[in-house]
C-alpha cells in the first residue's frame, strides 16, 4: 500500500487542511482528512514544515502534495505575465514574481511562508522534489524518503471537467456536494476523519484534490498532468516550478457524473422569487459580503499600483450575490435609487474590512473606502454628483488625482472571477 499526503496550505493553523490518500497500484484504498493534527505553537513555517516532516515520516508517506508556490519567478522566463510559468498555464489568482514580489501584494507573506516551507522540506534529508515533467510515474522512494510537489487544487477541479470548489462562504451541504462528485469522478472512498476533527471540511477536501496528483505521480488511480517549468536555484532562491494537476484514468475519464436526484445542483448564483425593492432586499448575507472584502483589497492593492480600476454601481451589488447581472438579484432594472443602496452595502463592506485604507498616487494620499471605487458605467467612469453629498475624508479634486479621468477603467470579469476564487 502507498499512501501520499495532500496539504492546503495557509498561514494559521485552522485553515491548513490536510488528507492522505492509500492505494494499492489501480486500487484505492482508504480516504483520510483532517489527518494531522496541527500543534498549538505559533503558526509559522518553520512549525508547519516541522509538523509536516513528523506526519509524513511516521505515517511512511511517499509524496507530499503542497497548495502553494515553491519558488519564485525566473526573471529571464519569457513574456510579460507577472508570476511564474506554471501559474499562467493553470491560471492562479494569485502571482509569484521575481523574488520578492507577488500579484496582489497583499498575498505575499502566504507567498513566503509556502516558498519557506518547501525549503525546509526539501533541506532535509528525506524530501526529493518531484521536478521532471518526463517522468510521469517514478519509482516509489527509498526508505525514509518522499516525493514534494506542488499543485493547485483549482486546476485538477478544471481538468477534472468538475466546476472547482469555491472559497470559505459555502455551507457544509454544498461542501458535501462537491466531494460527492468528486469521488464520483475519481472513484474515490467515502473519506474517514483523521485525527483533527476541528479542521473545516473546505480546507480539508481541498487537501484531498491536492494528494491526487501524487498518487496519480507514483502511478495511483488517476494520471499525473505537469504544467509549467522545472524550478532551478538563481542566487540561492528556488524559481519557476512545476505544478502538478491530475485528471481521472482513462476508464474514468468520460463517464457522466451521477446527479443526486434528491439534492439541488449546488447553485452559486441567487435566483429571485419577486422584485426587490427596498435596500435591506439588496445587502448581501455573509457570503456577499466577503466577497466585497476580497474586492475591496483587490482594488485598494491595484490603485496602489497605479491601476485605478473600478466597479459600476450595478455589477457591484450583482458581484456581491454572485449574479450574472443586477435582474437576476432584484428580479428588475438598475434604478438611480438603488446608488444609495450601493453606497450604504459599501459602508458595509469597508467596515466589515476593518476600515479605510490608503491610496496613494502621485504625491496625494485618500483614505479609501469600497465606495471610493464605485463609479458610473459609461466613460469616463466617473462618480455622480450626488456621491459627493455623504461624509468622505477626502475632496473630488484628490479623488481625481487619485484616479485620473484618461486613467479610469472598470473591472473585466476575468478579474472579478480570479477575485471571487481567491
Amino acid at each position: 500500500m502507498i499512501s501520499v499526503l495532500g496539504i492546503d496550505l495557509a498561514i494559521n493553523w485552522r485553515s491548513i487542511g490536510s488528507a492522505v490518500l492509500s492505494f494499492d497500484g489501480a486500487r484505492w484504498i482508504e480516504c483520510t482528512t483532517g489527518a494531522i493534527v496541527w500543534p498549538e505553537s505559533t503558526c509559522d513555517a518553520a512549525a508547519i514544515a516541522d509538523a509536516i516532516l513528523a506526519f509524513a515520516l511516521e505515517n511512511k508517506i511517499s509524496a507530499i502534495s503542497l497548495d502553494g508556490p515553491q519558488g519564485w519567478r525566473d526573471p529571464a522566463t519569457p513574456g510579460n505575465f507577472v508570476g511564474r510559468d506554471c501559474e499562467r498555464v493553470t491560471r492562479t489568482p494569485g502571482k509569484t514574481g521575481t523574488f520578492g514580489v507577488a500579484k496582489p501584494q497583499t498575498w505575499i507573506r502566504w507567498i513566503q511562508c509556502s516558498i519557506e516551507v518547501f525549503d525546509r522540506l526539501l533541506g532535509t534529508p528525506h524530501a526529493i522534489l518531484a521536478n521532471d515533467s518526463t517522468i510521469k510515474c517514478p519509482l516509489d522512494p527509498p526508505c525514509g524518503k518522499f516525493y514534494v510537489l506542488e499543485c493547485f487544487p483549482t486546476s485538477t477541479w478544471r481538468h477534472a471537467d468538475l466546476e472547482p470548489l469555491p472559497g470559505h462562504y459555502i455551507d457544509v451541504p454544498t461542501i458535501r456536494l462537491f466531494a460527492a462528485r468528486l469521488r464520483e469522478v475519481f472513484g474515490l472512498p467515502e473519506a474517514a476523519p483523521g485525527g483533527n476533527q476541528s479542521q473545516a471540511e473546505h480546507d480539508n477536501l481541498q487537501a484531498v484534490v491536492a494528494a491526487l496528483p501524487a498518487a496519480g505521480l507514483l502511478n495511483g488511480p488517476c494520471q499525473p498532468l505537469p504544467r509549467g517549468l522545472p524550478a532551478k536555484l538563481i542566487a540561492l532562491h528556488r524559481t519557476e516550478g512545476i505544478i502538478w494537476d491530475a485528471i481521472p484514468t482513462q476508464d474514468r475519464l468520460h463517464k457522466p457524473v451521477i446527479r443526486e436526484t434528491h439534492q439541488a445542483t449546488p447553485r452559486l448564483q441567487p435566483k429571485p422569487v419577486g422584485e426587490i425593492s427596498s435596500a435591506a432586499g439588496l445587502m448581501p448575507a455573509g457570503r456577499g459580503v466577503k466577497r466585497g472584502i476580497r474586492l475591496f483589497a483587490y482594488l485598494v492593492e491595484a490603485a496602489n499600483g497605479g491601476d485605478a480600476v473600478g466597479i459600476s454601481y450595478d455589477g457591484f451589488i450583482a458581484y456581491l450575490h454572485d449574479a450574472t447581472g443586477f435582474r437576476q438579484v432584484a428580479g428588475r432594472s438598475f434604478l438611480p435609487s438603488d446608488s444609495a443602496a450601493a453606497v450604504r452595502i459599501a459602508s458595509k463592506i469597508t467596515e466589515s474590512a476593518g476600515g479605510r485604507q490608503k491610496v496613494v498616487r502621485s504625491g496625494t494620499t485618500i483614505d479609501a473606502g469600497m465606495d471610493t471605487f464605485i463609479w458610473r458605467k459609461e466613460r469616463p467612469f466617473d462618480r455622480p454628483a450626488a456621491a459627493w453629498h455623504y461624509p468622505i475624508p477626502y475632496t473630488r479634486d484628490q479623488w481625481l488625482s487619485v484616479f485620473p479621468n484618461a486613467a479610469r477603467r472598470l473591472i473585466t470579469s476575468e478579474e472579478l472571477r480570479l477575485v471571487s476564487r481567491s
